[in-house]
């Protein structure tokens, strides 16, 4: 009742992912006029230092290291994406000089069969994991990663806010978790690559990037800076400046 009430009175409903908008205006659909979408961003003062000082990336190794910062807990298991790399390396069709999953964070997940998974992938050299480091040493490995791992199943209205600091690295992501918002901004910004919770679109979306079928481009610079705080705040902007004008207007 209070989200409905809020939205019917206010005079813009602005969301920060474009499938909260759709869902408020089929929940309500008499706001379909005054609700828009403005994402969140990142920073780009705090990243600028980190790319300037960047080393030329992995020269000296030809395998793929997919790089994932911050915790892994919760409905964010690995577990699908594990079992599948444990299967291509059975099968003898993937090892670790061809591919590294890195975790960089605390490791909070309780499932038993997962981390079972990850010890495994340790001892062939398919996964790191490693604790957590500071905000600025994260920022500096980030742009220095071949590629940028997300795992995001089940939130079909919500984005992560780490996706947006993935986004500012230029780095491209690659995305485990199917359909929804983090997908859609992936696919639609052309950010990287998306693919479901699968595991046999894993083992093949992996096999095709390691072999060069399918490649992992970095996101174009136009496409980052939709998401910087500058873009986004100009957009706010504009926003406030058209409603102003309508309140001005009612009251002359």
């Amino acid at each position: 009742l209070l989200e409905e009430s809020v939205c019917k009175k206010a005079r813009r409903v602005i969301t920060n992912t474009h499938e909260l908008q759709l869902q408020l205006q089929k929940d309500y659909p008499g706001i379909s006029g005054k609700a828009l979408t403005i994402t969140n961003g990142f920073d780009p003062d705090s990243f600028s230092p980190h790319q300037e000082s960047a080393p030329t990336r992995r020269a000296k190794e030809t395998k793929l290291e997919l790089c994932h910062f911050g915790t892994v807990y919760g409905k964010r298991t690995p577990a699908v994406l594990l079992q599948s790399l444990l299967e291509l390396h059975q099968t003898g069709r993937l090892t670790g000089k061809q591919l590294c999953l890195r975790f960089v964070g605390a490791w909070e997940v309780t499932e038993p069969k997962c981390e079972e998974l990850a010890r495994i992938l340790e001892k062939v050299g398919l996964l790191k994991r490693e604790p957590p480091v500071s905000y600025e040493a994260c920022l500096q490995q980030m742009t220095e990663a071949d590629a940028l791992l997300v795992i995001q199943p089940d939130s079909p209205l919500q984005i992560p806010g780490k996706i947006y600091e993935y986004i500012a690295t230029r780095r491209p992501l690659l995305l485990i978790g199917g359909e929804g918002a983090t997908a859609s901004l992936v696919q639609r910004h052309h950010l990287g690559l998306a693919c479901s919770n699968n595991g046999g679109q894993i083992r093949q979306l992996l096999l095709e990037v390691i072999e060069g079928r399918q490649k992992l481009p970095a996101p174009a610079q136009q496409e980052i800076d939709r998401f910087s705080y500058r873009s986004l705040t100009a957009d706010l902007a504009c926003v406030l400046d058209e409603v102003h004008q309508e309140f001005q207007s009612e009251v002359s």
